[in-house]
């Protein structure tokens, strides 16, 4: 039986966005899509409890670092991976991938290569026609998929796919030099 969105992890996360860029730094990464301002935390845990702490849910942290030679971000509950011109500062020297979904199934996923949209797509609508914001021609990578089921976890497993990185899943989180930063949206 293949898993669904519900199963496992991303079943428990309800809104992440996971970035992926060759051509730049996980420091390059933190800069642009947290900010200058960004509070380093020294764990998950403590930057957690920071973004619990608030009353006004004005509070996000995200996580930057490197698997297997890519540099990777994730945010917690944050979006600034899925903002156009982000995206192009991040792929200027190289490629820039990113999955975004929240509570609501607003999801997107999105491919740029040299400043370049190559791909975008709501995954939830990947197999209908009913997404007006797509571009580009479906990647080889996005076939056998099961979108419908798990589109989740299938555009994390695109994601994987387009950078040749093992699967993307919460141990990333634990690799040495990954680094937690708070922010105010």
């Amino acid at each position: 039986m293949a898993l669904t969105d519900d199963d496992g992890w991303t079943g428990s996360n309800e809104a992440a966005c996971i970035s992926l860029s060759t051509g730049c730094t996980p420091e390059r990464l933190r800069d642009v899509l947290a900010g200058p301002g960004a509070t380093e935390f020294p764990s998950q845990d403590e930057a957690d409890a920071w973004v619990m702490d608030s009353d006004r849910y004005d509070r996000s942290w995200s996580a930057f670092g490197w698997c297997q030679g890519v540099a990777v971000a994730w945010e917690d509950n944050g979006f600034a991976g899925t903002d156009p011109d982000n995206a192009r500062t991040l792929c200027a020297d190289g490629r820039f991938a990113s999955m975004f979904w929240n509570v609501n199934s607003v999801m997107q996923f999105s491919y740029l290569s040299d400043g370049r949209v190559l791909r975008q797509f709501d995954p939830l609508f990947h197999d209908e026609d009913e997404d007006p914001n797509q571009v580009g021609e479906a990647l080889s990578a996005e076939s056998g998929l099961d979108w419908s089921a798990a589109p989740v976890r299938s555009g994390l497993a695109l994601l994987s796919s387009l950078f040749g990185i093992a699967a993307i899943t919460p141990t990333i989180l634990a690799a040495p030099g990954v680094r937690f930063f708070g922010y105010r949206r």
